[in-house]
């Protein structure tokens, strides 16, 4: 038995899974790695998943037809961030972005003063529900900006 669980283990995470049931049915998953899907082709599978069926306006109605409303948002966002042809953009180019400002700017960054915060407690949280409380507000003394 215990010579098994890994031999199942292996089958059962080696099989493909979608959660989005519109995916399955559709073929996209079955495309070539080359070839990948477009916005559209995603939007189309959706819509064609959904031409017989009637989605409701609270989300934990839709949870076993694979969340109507969810995919509304992500559609949303992403229509705004593909490409006119409906390819996504290449998820590396905020890093190399971010990793070219950093390069840039590093030594700018470098003489940026800080506050000099010093800790005034309480060191201990209270226990048996006393908590440690909240902070409602701040007040800024009008005489002296370095004392809030």
């Amino acid at each position: 038995m215990k010579k098994a669980i890994p031999f199942l283990a292996a089958i059962i995470l080696s099989l493909p899974v979608s959660a989005q049931q519109y995916l399955n049915t559709s073929g996209l998953n079955d495309r070539p790695a080359q070839k990948q899907p477009t916005f559209y082709d995603v939007q189309r599978a959706f819509n064609s998943y959904w031409e017989t069926k009637t989605p409701s306006s609270t989300e934990s109605e839709n949870a076993d037809d694979d969340g109507y409303q969810q995919f509304k948002r992500w559609e949303w966002f992403a229509e705004q961030r593909t490409f006119p042809t409906g390819v996504f953009p290449s998820p590396e180019i905020l890093w190399t972005q971010y990793q070219d400002y950093k390069s840039k700017y590093a030594s700018a960054n470098m003489n940026i003063a800080t506050a000099g915060w010093s800790f005034l407690g309480p060191n201990v949280v209270p226990g048996n529900g006393g908590g440690a409380g909240r902070i409602n507000c701040i007040e800024f003394d009008p005489t002296n900006s370095n004392i809030i």
